[in-house]
């Protein structure tokens, strides 16, 4: 996906706290430290992530879905 917005935010208040922009091939480098995350991909809420401080995570492939999900704790 070019030039996707990637956004890792708080799961308590939707905070912003590391973004990048997709690639030409689908690829975006970001760096968070340990805690949990909401990952966002333009616009969409696609999962919650746990990062422990001795994690590296090299690749992720996201599959977007035709509708948003629903997760824990939000409105619906």
């Amino acid at each position: 996906m070019n030039g996707a917005a990637i956004q890792m935010q708080s799961p308590e208040d939707a905070a912003v706290l590391a973004e990048s922009v997709s690639d030409k091939q689908g690829n975006a480098d970001l760096t968070v430290a340990a805690g949990r995350y909401l990952l966002n991909v333009s616009g969409r809420t696609l999962s919650v992530l746990e990062v422990a401080d001795d994690a590296s995570l090299t690749a992720c492939r996201v599959v977007v879905p035709a509708t948003a999900l629903m997760v824990a704790g939000a409105d619906a």
